[in-house]
């Protein structure tokens, strides 16, 4: 039986033009838009979705879903209400989500788009990765990543310096 209405994701001009929007590479925005997809209507708040899922549908490592939910995160496009946890043997249970732009289901509250508030400056992902992890030491793969070119407020930033250093 076919949906009595087409399912659509809503992509407003103002969030698009936030100066939180544009500050975040496009595979965070591509998250953000499989969040949403989760999202019916009437479960904001309970939205499950875990790094391992995420990893799997972006085709990316779980480290690396776990950066675009912390940047989601960090932007406040997204709140955990809920962290979930795995065991191989015992747990696997995704963890819960709410949409800033949308009202939540739980705890019944009106949307509070805080990304909209968001007014950190761009930075490069060595910069992000260094204040939200708290200096942990950089790893091979790391050093990978940061090579990797970030499309920020209309210009291409490149993350070459060490660890550490100040630009």
């Amino acid at each position: 039986m076919k949906a009595k209405h087409e399912r659509y994701i809503k992509l407003r001009y103002w969030m698009l033009e936030s100066p939180a929007w544009k500050s975040i590479p496009g595979e965070a925005q591509t998250l953000y838009l499989q969040v949403v997809r989760r999202y019916n209507g009437s479960n904001n708040g309970r939205i499950s979705f875990s790094v391992r899922e995420a990893a799997a549908v972006l085709n990316v490592s779980r480290g690396h879903a776990k950066y675009l939910f912390d940047m989601l995160q960090d932007r406040r496009f997204i709140v955990c209400t809920k962290r979930g946890a795995f065991s191989l043997k015992t747990t696997k249970d995704a963890s819960l989500w709410r949409l800033t732009e949308f009202d939540s289901d739980y705890p019944v509250q009106h949307a509070s788009k805080d990304f909209m508030r968001w007014t950190g400056e761009p930075e490069t992902v060595s910069q992000f990765r260094a204040r939200s992890e708290g200096g942990r030491e950089m790893t091979p793969s790391d050093a990978h990543r940061i090579k990797t070119r970030f499309t920020v407020m209309n210009q291409t930033v490149h993350s070459h310096e060490p660890r550490g250093s100040q630009s």
